[in-house]
């Protein structure tokens, strides 16, 4: 059965008619998405601040990234829309807090 206000559950719905037919994301490799933040930072940081953010993202790469990345590609093999699955690892607020990689 599907949760209270979910894709299936609207799924009657004229907005939400088609969405069952529609096919799910992929999940991007991580190096195209640690490339895309990259290339988000450049116009807002200094570049004392881009230089430290592409060490972190450097590290993230060879630490927690490909176990992170295989988790998102776990849920995705198994889970429609695998975006959605943010709030099982991330408290609220910490995914929009940026001092994490300027400091």
């Amino acid at each position: 059965m599907a949760a209270a206000g979910s894709i299936d559950s609207n799924a009657s719905k004229p907005t939400w008619k088609h969405q069952p037919k529609l096919p799910s994301l992929p999940v991007p490799a991580l190096a195209d998405t640690m490339k895309r933040y990259l290339r988000s930072c450049e116009p807002l940081y200094t570049a004392d601040e881009l230089a430290h953010t592409k060490a972190v993202v450097a590290d993230f790469m060879k630490s927690d990234g490909p176990e992170l990345q295989a988790i998102i590609e776990d849920k995705a093999a198994t889970e429609r829309n695998w975006v959605r699955i943010h709030n099982h690892f991330w408290p609220c607020g910490m995914c929009t807090a940026q001092q994490w990689a300027v400091e």
